[in-house]
C-alpha cells in the first residue's frame, strides 16, 4: 500500500470572507469542473454531497467530516468515484493577513503503488483550477431581492404568568400575507 500527500497553497487579494462564503457551502457547485452537485439527504447525521464532472460521468461521492466556520477550515473523505483508492481524505482552509487570503488545500491518499501516484496527480490538477477559481474574486452570492432586509425588532411581553414575548417589525417590512410563529419551550 502507496501513501501519497498532495498540498497546494495560493494567495489571493479578494476577501476571506468572500471566498469562504463560496467554499465553504459544501453542496455548492463553485470548482470549475463540476458538472452538477447536490447534497444527499441526510442519513445518521452525515453530510454528503454527489457530484459529476465536465470531462467525465462517474459519480463522485464526499462526506464531510469537519467544518469550523470560525477557523475557516473543512475537511472530507471520498466515499465512492476515486478508483483504486483505499482512502481519500482531503482538508480545504483558509487564513488572512493584511488583506491576503492564503488558502491551502490538501489530500492524503492511500492506494496501490502505482495508483496512489496517479490519483495524486489528478488530486493536484483538481486542487490548482479549485484554488485559480477562488482566488479570481468568486461571484457573489446572488441575493434574493424579494427577501426583507434585517429590521430592528422591538419586543412586546405579555402577561406575568406564563410571561410571553413577542418579537415585533416596524411598520413597512411586511413583505407577505403568511404569519411566520415561532413557539419555544411552550410545551
Amino acid at each position: 500500500m502507496a501513501r501519497e500527500t498532495v498540498r497546494r497553497t495560493v494567495a489571493s487579494d479578494t476577501p476571506a470572507s468572500d471566498i469562504w462564503a463560496l467554499a465553504s457551502d459544501f453542496a455548492a457547485p463553485w470548482h470549475p469542473w463540476v458538472k452538477w452537485m447536490e447534497m444527499e439527504p441526510p442519513q445518521d447525521g452525515q453530510i454528503v454531497r454527489r457530484f459529476a464532472t465536465t470531462d467525465e460521468d462517474t459519480l463522485m461521492r464526499e462526506r464531510l467530516t469537519y467544518l469550523s466556520h470560525s477557523d475557516r477550515t473543512f475537511s472530507y473523505t471520498a466515499l465512492e468515484g476515486i478508483a483504486g483508492a483505499d482512502s481519500y481524505a482531503a482538508r480545504f482552509s483558509m487564513t488572512e493577513d493584511a488583506g491576503r487570503t492564503e488558502m491551502v488545500w490538501e489530500a492524503d491518499i492511500k492506494a496501490a503503488a502505482p495508483r496512489a501516484s496517479e490519483i495524486a496527480t489528478g488530486t493536484a490538477a483538481v486542487f490548482d483550477a479549485g484554488l485559480a477559481a477562488l482566488a479570481a474574486a468568486p461571484p457573489a452570492i446572488p441575493s434574493d431581492p424579494a427577501l426583507p432586509h434585517p429590521a430592528r425588532l422591538s419586543t412586546m411581553t405579555l402577561g406575568e404568568t406564563p410571561r410571553l414575548e413577542l418579537s415585533v417589525a416596524p411598520a413597512g417590512t411586511d413583505r407577505t400575507d403568511t404569519l411566520c410563529l415561532f413557539l419555544h419551550g411552550i410545551g
